[in-house]
């Protein structure tokens, strides 16, 4: 990139958000986008990996519930029908959010 190109960059950016590149890299601007490019294609990898997780733990949790109240004789989905028990762990947990917090 330009000399040009990388104060372009550097003004959109703002100096608050390429502080922590310029100090590592020294003040070197262009060191500090490069290292600022580098971070972000690796933010990218981490969120799809993220992302994933996000999926496969909800499905666990959604099919571990659909059992849950499929104990109690409940055939419908857990969320459109839930058991009474559900309803009560949802109000332990809400209280134990509110304890939590206190």
């Amino acid at each position: 990139m330009s000399s040009q190109g990388i104060e372009i960059v550097s003004n959109y950016l703002g100096v608050h958000r390429l502080q922590s590149y310029l100090n590592v890299t020294h003040g070197h601007l262009d060191q500090a986008l490069e290292l600022y490019k580098w971070n972000s294609e690796i933010s990218v990898e981490v969120f799809k990996i993220l992302a994933d997780v996000e999926i496969f733990l909800r499905n666990v949790i959604d099919r571990e519930l659909q059992k849950f109240n499929a104990t109690f004789g409940n055939q419908n989905s857990w969320f459109e029908s839930p058991t009474t028990n559900l309803y009560t762990i949802e109000i332990l947990l809400g209280i134990s959010k509110y304890v939590l917090k206190s």
